[in-house]
C-alpha cells in the first residue's frame, strides 16, 4: 500500500490520539479512501497513472503529481487561486472513515480507542465531528480539486472532466 496520508499526518484539526493501536488498520482504511475518493476524481487511467508515480513510501515523484499531493497556488487570467491539496483533502475523509469504523471517544488529546468493553460514548457527537470534516473534504474535492485539474488538463492528460462526480456537500 502506498498511502499518502499516514497515522502521523493526522494533527491538529484531524487529530487521533496517540493510544490508536490499531496502526495497520488506518493504513488499510486510508488506501481504501485515497482509492475510492481519487479514482473519482481522476478517474481510472489518471489514477493508474498517479498511483504509478508514488513511491513505496506514498511520495510522488514527478512535479505534477507532487502540486497535486501537496497543493499549489495557480493563476488564472489575473486571479490568483489556491488548490489544497490531496493529501489535506483525503484527511478529512479518512478521519470520517475512521470515526464510523472505529469505537472511539473525544478526549483533550484527540480521539482515543475504546479501552473497556461495556464502556459507552455519545456516538453522536463523534459523527457529527467526523461529518464536519467530511464536508471540509468535500469542499476541496469540489471547489479546488476540480478547478485545478481543469487548469492542468496538460499534466494530466488522461483525466475527464466529469461534473456529476462532484460530492454533494
Amino acid at each position: 500500500m502506498k498511502n499518502i496520508v499516514k497515522i502521523t499526518d493526522m494533527t491538529g484539526f484531524y487529530q487521533l490520539s496517540g493510544n490508536m493501536k490499531e496502526v495497520s488498520e488506518f493504513n488499510t482504511i486510508a488506501y481504501d479512501v485515497q482509492e475510492d475518493i481519487l479514482r473519482q476524481l481522476l478517474g481510472d487511467h489518471e489514477y493508474i497513472a498517479f498511483d504509478s508515480d508514488l513511491n513505496s513510501s506514498g511520495v510522488p515523484q514527478t512535479a505534477p503529481y507532487i502540486d497535486f499531493v501537496n497543493g499549489a497556488n495557480y493563476s488564472v487570467g489575473d486571479q490568483n487561486y489556491i488548490f489544497s491539496g490531496a493529501k489535506k483533502m483525503l484527511k478529512g475523509y479518512v478521519y470520517n472513515e475512521i470515526v464510523n469504523r472505529w469505537q472511539i471517544k473525544a478526549t483533550n488529546s484527540g480521539l482515543r480507542t475504546k479501552e473497556i468493553d461495556n464502556s459507552s460514548y455519545n456516538l453522536t457527537q463523534i459523527k457529527h465531528e467526523g461529518a464536519i470534516r467530511y464536508n471540509r473534504s468535500a469542499k476541496i474535492y469540489n471547489l479546488e480539486a476540480y478547478c485545478w485539474l481543469s487548469e492542468n488538463t496538460t499534466d494530466f492528460p488522461k483525466w475527464i472532466y466529469n461534473k456529476s462526480d462532484f460530492y454533494r456537500i
